[in-house]
């Protein structure tokens, strides 16, 4: 097994190496948290131990322990409580655990195999894995996400940056966040990733305000989830029609462009295509072939500088044995 420890306590990480180090357990240990967080998303940790004075409610760690719920490992909080508020804070940032100093090793210990049996028997309660905003419906375990009563199919990554926008509705989360949980790195390196990934999200699941959610963004301040109002929702949903296909992103396909809106009676005919008459003039085999040429022929001695278009040019013209073959290009050119 392998354990994660995130303290500036060296005498601390010690101790933990002496207690689990005859059960073949390797303590690995991390400074800060964007460190964590990028090693929790190469490695399976079974166990996370994080000092209470390293522990932030914006910790990277944290929210990609949010986001991330198949490789949850337990987190494990160990410090001096000074106050039963500062426990409650402990668990509401997310620990699984609370071991209170002054401790010792065995206690420590017993504590930790007590966690992990209870994460292995899933018992452990999770009353957070299942977001609802307006039409959309996020669950965490299953990383599966409804728009109406459609799914939408999403990668990891997509799924981990809108759990982190859905589960803080109505309020900014920034770029900087995004970037330590998801990626775990810095948003001067992943900028234009994360621009990707946002626009994908909006065009997914229609995120215009159209559903009655927006996602807006603000400058300095990241990326928001709106809720405009339940209105919004009800009147989008009466108005599409049973016999109507529901796009990915729950809205109905409909015609694009300046035509959609006029009457039937006065929108443009579609063209005819145009006929080439089996006897046309060979003053125009050149301009056909190289049309023809543009639109894949089937002969490739019929194209631009093959053999037949050169014999064509001296005046031999295309040659008869060669119509059966080539009928995209050589067939109006008989005589």
């Amino acid at each position: 097994m392998k354990f994660a420890v995130l303290t500036h306590s060296a005498s601390l990480f010690q101790l933990l190496n002496e207690n689990f180090m005859d059960n073949a357990v390797r303590c690995q240990l991390f400074h800060d948290d964007i460190s964590l967080s990028r090693a929790m998303y190469r490695e399976d940790f079974c166990a996370i131990f994080i000092e209470l004075r390293c522990l932030d409610g914006n910790s990277a760690v944290l929210d990609r322990r949010r986001c991330y719920a198949d490789r949850r490992a337990p987190l494990i909080v160990v410090g001096t409580f000074n106050d039963r508020a500062s426990i409650e804070m402990a668990y509401a940032a997310g620990a699984d655990e609370v071991v209170i100093a002054p401790y010792t090793g065995p206690e420590l210990a017993a504590r930790t195999y007590q966690t992990l049996r209870r994460f292995g028997q899933g018992t452990t309660p999770l009353d957070d894995d299942c977001v609802t905003v307006g039409a959309y419906t996020l669950e965490r375990r299953t990383a599966s996400i409804l728009v109406g009563n459609e799914s939408v199919r999403l990668t990891s990554r997509e799924f981990a940056i809108a759990w982190m926008l859905f589960s803080n509705a109505g309020e900014y989360v920034s770029r900087r966040q995004i970037a330590a949980a998801v990626w775990g790195s810095t948003e001067d390196i992943i900028g234009r990733t994360l621009e990707q990934h946002i626009y994908k999200l909006r065009k997914k699941f229609g995120l215009n305000g159209l559903l009655g959610v927006q996602l807006r963004t603000m400058y300095a301040h990241g990326y928001r989830i709106e809720l405009n109002g339940a209105q919004a929702i009800a009147t989008c949903t009466s108005a599409v029609p049973q016999d109507v296909e529901i796009a990915s992103h729950g809205v109905p396909d409909q015609p694009r462009g300046a035509a959609c809106c006029l009457a039937p009676e006065l929108r443009r005919p579609a063209a005819a295509p145009a006929r080439v008459s089996a006897g046309a003039p060979y003053k125009n085999a050149e301009r056909r072939v190289r049309a023809n040429a543009c639109r894949a022929p089937c002969c490739r001695r019929c194209r631009p500088g093959g053999a037949a278009f050169r014999r064509h040019r001296q005046g031999a013209g295309f040659p008869v044995r060669w119509q059966r073959h080539c009928l995209h290009a050589c067939q109006p050119l008989r005589r």
